[in-house]
This record gives C-alpha cells, structure tokens and sequence, in this order.
C-alpha cells in the first residue's frame, strides 16, 4: 500500500482490511501531521477496492488504541 512507518495495512481477508496504529520509539499513539498523511494515503489506496467490506483500526500498543493530537507538532 503505501510505505508508512507509523500505520500497518495488513489484509485479514480478501475483503477486509486492518490497518494498526504504532507509532515507532513512542510508548501511545498520537496524531501529528505525519500520522494524519499516512492515514490518509492508506484510505486513498483503499477507497477504489470495490470489494472491500470492512476496515478494522487498532493498535500496536497494548491497554491504548490513540492519546490525541501530537502537541508538538
């Protein structure tokens, strides 16, 4: 799909598709402009997948899925 380092596309089925947040040397998952971009061209790869039924988001952290926005950035 893309070449991402903060977000996984990973297809579970033919048709259903998991993408997992996880950003690198970071104990939770934020949002800066890098992460909202990777997203964004992961959805831009799916979005003419007419077969597509399902897309799952979940995290590569344990107990967190996302903390919010990256404040730093």
């Amino acid at each position: 799909m893309t070449n991402s380092q903060a977000i996984r596309c990973t297809m579970l089925e033919p048709d259903i598709a998991l993408l997992t947040f996880d950003v690198p040397d970071k104990v939770a998952n934020t949002l800066s402009s890098t992460v909202l971009q990777e997203l964004s061209d992961h959805l831009d790869a799916l979005q003419p997948r007419k077969d597509l039924a399902g897309l799952i988001l979940t995290s590569g952290k344990p107990g967190m899925f996302i903390a919010g926005a990256d404040l730093r950035d």
